[in-house]
């Protein structure tokens, strides 16, 4: 392998890998140039708290004048604390940082919150895909002057909770993919989102709270396909995330995709060309925090399960819904689609699918 393909893109998810990778660029300066995209999905505490591996960290991420993609992400547990005293030195001087090309960032750290992390954001205008996972203060509803003025024209997709959607935020025109996180199961989150994003959306990703108990998931709140499609007109692909239970929990979901439909007669629905028609997928998330639920769950059981629902799916809503795909974690993204009679079931694997497919319509 060149050194080219070797160092394009690079995942660092533990710390001697970090170190090493570390060390290896400052021995040959010139590798420097090859990293585009680096992703550390993992980050420790102990990296955050300073000493040896942060400072080769630091110092590595200042050599990297052509990234154009960086994902920092806290490691599991860690991002339920944030950033405290003990480790916000480290976290400034990682937010001090600057790439000129830039054009992609993923992270779950609370940038949003520091005048240092707005002051970065602010620093990569021309950002293209912005990703803000989970954080302490995600479920709060931020309005701030300095968050409200942030401009991003060249904004492809955003994933984001609920939070930062609001009245203030300058929405570009060129946002046409969003992933909604941590979606509460409360009427009228979708209809928000719709306001602000409804008519320019071509692919929407949806990934609620989780709720322990059924009775506590969406229900009667949950929004139809026919009410999705009013709300999202120009959608043609639509992900919902659930978690690894079971028996997925389609119908419960906040997008209902097995509600029966209201009566024809009459009913004003808008009859949706096949061009128009939406590709549904349904995606293992993060598994659920509660040891009450059953962890062992085969593949072959969600494969039987999500099969017939898609069917089902399908012949209720073909004239809204093209094909299903779904994926396990352990298994490839697999497609159910209606032959030309409107009846015979087609499957398929859809090796080619990608695990971020719903930001690439």
């Amino acid at each position: 392998m060149t050194e080219g393909y070797l160092y394009h893109t690079v995942t660092l998810s533990r710390e001697p890998v970090i170190v090493r990778f570390c060390i290896s660029l400052s021995a040959s300066p010139h590798l420097t140039t090859l990293v585009t995209s680096l992703h550390l999905p993992d980050i420790s505490g102990q990296i955050l708290h300073g000493g040896h591996t942060s400072r080769l960290l630091l110092t590595t991420l200042s050599s990297l004048r052509n990234l154009s993609s960086l994902t920092l992400r806290l490691a599991d547990g860690l991002e339920r604390s944030g950033i405290t005293g003990a480790n916000l030195s480290v976290f400034q001087q990682l937010v001090g940082l600057r790439f000129p090309h830039l054009r992609a960032f993923a992270t779950n750290l609370s940038v949003y919150v520091f005048p240092t992390g707005l002051a970065f954001l602010r620093a990569h205008p021309l950002l293209a895909d912005l990703d803000f996972g989970f954080s302490p203060v995600s479920h709060v509803r931020t309005e701030s002057d300095a968050l409200a003025a942030l401009r991003f024209p060249a904004l492809r997709a955003l994933a984001c909770g609920p939070w930062f959607l609001h009245d203030r935020f300058a929405v570009p025109r060129t946002l046409v993919h969003f992933h909604a996180r941590d979606l509460d199961l409360e009427p009228g989150e979708l209809p928000r989102i719709a306001r602000l994003l409804g008519t320019q959306l071509v692919s929407l990703r949806v990934s609620e709270r989780f709720a322990y108990h059924p009775e506590q998931r969406a229900g009667p709140h949950a929004v139809r396909l026919d009410e999705l499609v009013g709300l999202f007109p120009r959608l043609c692909f639509l992900q919902l995330d659930v978690h690894l239970v079971a028996v997925p929990y389609i119908s419960k979901h906040i997008v209902n995709c097995t509600a029966e439909r209201p009566e024809s007669a009459g009913d004003g629905r808008p009859q949706t060309r096949r061009e128009e028609r939406l590709t549904i997928a349904w995606v293992c998330g993060r598994r659920p925090w509660s040891s009450r639920v059953d962890m062992n769950i085969a593949p072959i059981e969600w494969d039987v399960f999500l099969k017939e629902t898609a069917l089902a799916v399908l012949r209720d809503w073909g004239d809204y819904v093209e094909r299903v795909v779904y994926r396990h974690p352990t298994a490839p993204w697999r497609s159910v689609a209606l032959g030309e009679d409107g009846a015979s079931a087609m499957y398929r694997e859809e090796r080619a699918m990608q695990d971020e497919e719903w930001k690439l319509i």
